[in-house]
């Protein structure tokens, strides 16, 4: 798939593109994480976000039906999740406790004995 590079996304500019050939995808200068893919047939607002290594593509929704405020702020929204989940996550594989039991006898402690 071809990328555009970067540009402001306005209406207008939502608007005026169109797929010639094959389909390409351009970002938004204002939200790093928000792309527009355009098809023959549509344009579909997505967030990019690398996660370990790898990057991830997540489908936001259909342009005109999805404004670009509300692409913006669902891109903001998806990616600040991400990133919390994340920290999350790292926390887990550095050592820190497992949030549940892992033994039987904390979830039953009256009914099993040692």
């Amino acid at each position: 798939m071809e990328s555009r590079g970067k540009e402001n996304f306005t209406e207008v500019f939502l608007n005026n593109l169109k797929c010639e050939t094959k389909r390409y995808e351009i970002g938004d200068t204002k939200v790093t994480a928000l792309f527009i893919r355009v098809n023959r047939k549509s344009k579909t607002f997505f967030a990019r976000k690398r996660i370990e290594k790898n990057i991830r593509y997540f489908v936001l929704g259909d342009y005109p039906q999805m404004t670009l405020k509300d692409a913006r702020k669902k891109a903001i929204d998806f990616i600040s999740d991400i990133e919390e989940n994340e920290e999350e996550l790292r926390k887990r594989k550095t050592g820190s406790p497992p949030s549940r039991p892992s033994s039987m006898k904390y979830i039953y402690p009256d009914t099993l004995k040692e």
